[in-house]
Parts: C-alpha cells; structure tokens; sequence
C-alpha cells in the first residue's frame, strides 16, 4: 500500500512539473509577441514597497505555514488575499502574560513579587504611567532622604541644646567691680544650659546694675565654662545739675552724680539740659540742647587732630558763640563752628608761642576772627571783646614806639 501511494504521488507530481514548464514556456511567448504585459517590474516594485499580491496568471503556491510562536510574542492576523488593503493595515496586538500573585507565588515555592501585565511601548499612555511612576518613585525616595536629614539634625541639635551644663563662669577684664558681682548682675547660674544663655540680655543687664561696665561680651567654651570678658566705661562728659555733676560716657549713658567733683579725663559740658538722668539710663536732653554734644564733640576731636589735647571744658549753649577751655586757665573763643581747622591751627601757634614764655600763662584767646589772633593775658572771666581791645590797643603802642625811635 504504501509503495503503490509513494509511486502514484511521484507520477502526478512530474506530470505537474511539465505542465508547469509547459505553462511557463507558453507565457513567455505570450510576452514577447506582447499578447500580455510583463508584469515582473511592477510587482518587484510591490514587493520593495512591503505589498504583496498575487497576480491572477501566476500559479497559486500554497503559503508556507510559520511554527507556533509563544505566548506574549506579537502574531499576525492572517491576511485576505482578495483585500490587499486589508493586508497592508494589518493589525498587531499583544497578548497579556498571565499575572503571577504573591498566592501563586507561594504555591510554587518561589519569593517572586507578582508580576505586572506588560504592555506595548508604543501605547502612549503606557509610557505615561511609567514615567508617573518613575517620578513618584523619586520623589518618595528624595522626601524620605530629607526627612531623615531633618531627625538627624534635630537629634543633633537636642543633644547639644541639653547636654552642655554650665558648671564654670569666669570674668576678664579690669573694672571697678569684682567678679562675683558682675556673676549677679549676669544671672547666670552653675547648672544652666550653655546653649540657653541670652548674651545681649547679659550684656543689658550688667551694664544696667554696673554703670561704670561698658559692654560684657560672652564666651561659651564647651562642655562647660562660660567666660565674661568685661570692657571699662570712660568718663567723657561732666554735665552742671543744681549743686551736682551728671558724669556720661560716649555712648550718653549716666555713669555717677557727683557733688561739683569733676573726673580726671572727663570734659565739663556747658550750656546743655536733660530730662532723665538716671544712673544706668541714657541721658535724655530736652529739644533745645539737642544736637549739642555732637558738636561738643567735633570741637574737642579737631582741637586733638592740632595737638591740643588739655581741653577741660566746653560751652555750646550759644552754638554763634562756641569756646573751649585750655588747661583749666586759657579761654579759647571760637564764635561758630565755621572753618574750625583753620581756627585751630592759629590756636596751636598762639599757645605755642605764650607757653614758651611763661608756662603757667592765664588770659582769654579770641580766635573768631579767621586769620587774627587776639589775646589778653590775665583773669578768664574778661570779655572777650576786651582781648580784641587789647591787642589794638598793643598794635596802636608799637606804632608809636617806633615813630619816636
């Protein structure tokens, strides 16, 4: 049986090979004397293009079958010869991969997560959630980064904010005051948080009980001591009040009151009223004598950029009518504040000059006058226009000396 099938298909076979051949050598006639057209260019253009037709003068070849493919791989639609649009818009689809849960998962004995449904990557909105997710990803992981930073800071901060105790406070400086009553005045205690001591209220404090303090700077150096470094206050100014001086410093604030006792260093202020002046306090000057000490100010710092550094005193009351005094026994007469460099040089000269004479020299210099220097030895309290006489008076005498010489 099976020989006679083997024979039977072998002769049906030749005898559609030579039909073929037959059929193909009868066509090629056909083409060359142009009874039908050459259509091997044109469905070589076809296939270059992807299309596929099959021409109606070709011999029907049974499609030659693909093996099955796996699953979750892309297939084809099987194409429809009799619609090659159809064919050139195949579509393609993506078969899903079964979903592997946790419960499978344990089933088959394996730590694997559940696997999610893979999709195309060319669905846009595929990539969309992917790309979501991705950032979600990040941004949870960045969060999470930040918020431990934040606990590790905080702890660090907690730990030093607590741990450090004070348990030694040292003074530096000279003052008039001992150091366990600068400690007081602080409020600092042993025992106290380094990291909870206020320096600006320390500061405040201190030279708010101890007048004759300046400024506190404070100094932790940990684990435990506290440092006080401790500035004196100067005297600069001794202000009239009744029967009493008001003393200041540069800053204005009232160090003392002393009974008409004025300090070494400290300058006598002059022609000035004040409405507080309690010790510790900023003075407080009423409307008239406001700007006042500033140009009291300017008057001594141009007399010490000339060389004259003993003023003991300075009267502003009248600002047309400004004078400083030297040593305690020469009136130095200004008028205004004008050109007061200038003044101040011819101020040096002229005590200069009378000094190299007579150190102890008393008398009244009227400097008001830019250029001309007029002095009248004797008492301070003369007029000061008396000194102009005088030295006219001094010029007229020359003059007549020399005409009877």
């Amino acid at each position: 049986m099976d020989n006679n099938n083997g024979s039977n298909n072998g002769s049906s076979g030749t005898k559609s090979w030579q039909e073929a051949s037959s059929w193909f050598e009868e066509r090629k006639e056909r083409i060359a004397k142009g009874e039908i057209p050459d259509v091997s260019a044109e469905e070589q253009k076809r296939t270059a293009a992807g299309e596929k037709n099959i021409s109606e003068d070709r011999i029907p070849i049974e499609p030659k079958r693909n093996p099955p493919k796996k699953k979750g791989s892309v297939k084809q639609i099987p194409k429809k010869e009799s619609n090659a649009a159809e064919q050139r818009k195949a579509i393609h689809r993506v078969e899903k991969k079964p979903v592997e849960t946790k419960k499978s998962a344990k089933k088959k004995g394996t730590n694997k997560k559940a696997v999610r449904v893979v999709r195309s990557k060319d669905d846009e909105r595929v990539k969309a959630a992917i790309k979501k997710k991705k950032k979600k990803v990040k941004s949870r992981a960045r969060n999470t980064a930040v918020a431990v930073f934040l606990v590790a800071v905080t702890g660090l901060v907690l730990c030093l904010f607590f741990a450090f105790k004070t348990a030694d406070i040292s003074v530096e400086g000279k003052t008039k005051y001992s150091a366990d009553e600068i400690i007081s005045a602080s409020g600092i205690e042993l025992g106290d948080y380094v990291w909870k001591i206020n320096k600006k209220e320390v500061n405040r404090a201190v030279c708010k009980i101890h007048p004759y303090i300046g400024s506190v700077k404070v100094s932790v150096k940990l684990p435990s001591t506290v440092r006080l470094i401790v500035t004196a206050a100067k005297e600069k100014y001794a202000i009239p009040y009744g029967k009493n001086d008001v003393i200041i410093n540069e800053q204005g604030k009232v160090l003392n009151r002393t009974e008409k006792k004025i300090p070494k260093g400290a300058v006598e202020l002059l022609g000035v009223s004040f409405a507080n002046d309690n010790v510790g306090d900023i003075i407080e000057y009423d409307e008239k004598s406001e700007g006042k000490t500033a140009l009291a100010d300017t008057l001594i710092s141009k007399a010490a950029q000339a060389g004259i550094e003993s003023i003991t005193a300075v009267n502003v009351e009248n600002t047309t009518a400004i004078y400083a005094v030297y040593d305690a026994r020469v009136k130095l007469y200004f008028g205004n504040q004008s050109d007061l460099d200038s003044k101040m040089r011819s101020c040096k000269g002229l005590l200069d000059t009378l000094t190299a004479e007579n150190k102890s020299f008393t008398g009244v210099a009227n400097l008001s006058n830019n250029g001309k220097v007029y002095f009248l030895p004797g008492s301070m309290d003369a007029e000061v226009t008396s000194a102009k006489k005088y030295e006219m008076q001094l010029a007229q005498k020359e003059k007549a000396d020399k005409k009877s010489k």
